[in-house]
């Protein structure tokens, strides 16, 4: 009974040590598996910034097919607001109707340069795509 008394106790700080090993390990897998989530998370999110940049790219190449440089184009929109930048913050007073035609000179950012002509006077400016179709 001694001698199982005598090896319980000495096992004791053997079993609390592998207890302890394990349990670093388990810290460990855990750190891995928080690791790989981050790096997999990190990936999806660059993953969706290059289908973005690409999307971008489609959709510019697509309008400037849609407009080549000196397209003539109609207003499809009561009122087409012109703009100082490509750039919907940057609306100005002035604005072309459904119906009336203008030239489109460039393309940027869904936007257009165009020179519109009206009694005699030329305007210029950028116009929102959205509201502009080739005629």
């Amino acid at each position: 009974m001694k001698l199982l008394f005598t090896f319980i106790l000495l096992s004791l700080p053997i079993i609390g040590f592998i207890s302890c090993q394990d349990d670093s390990r388990v810290d460990d897998l855990q750190r891995e598996t928080e690791e790989l989530k981050q790096n997999s998370s990190d990936l999806e999110v660059n993953n969706a910034r290059e289908k973005e940049e690409l999307f971008r790219e489609v959709k510019k190449t697509r309008l400037e097919e849609k407009f080549p440089a000196n397209t003539y184009a109609v207003a499809t929109q009561r009122r087409v607001y012109f703009h100082s930048k490509p750039d919907k913050a940057t609306k100005l007073k002035s604005f072309i109707v459904a119906g009336q035609y203008c030239t489109i000179e460039k393309v940027k950012y869904n936007f257009g340069y165009i020179s519109f002509v009206y009694k005699s006077k030329t305007t210029r400016g950028w116009v929102n795509l959205k509201y502009i179709e080739p005629y």
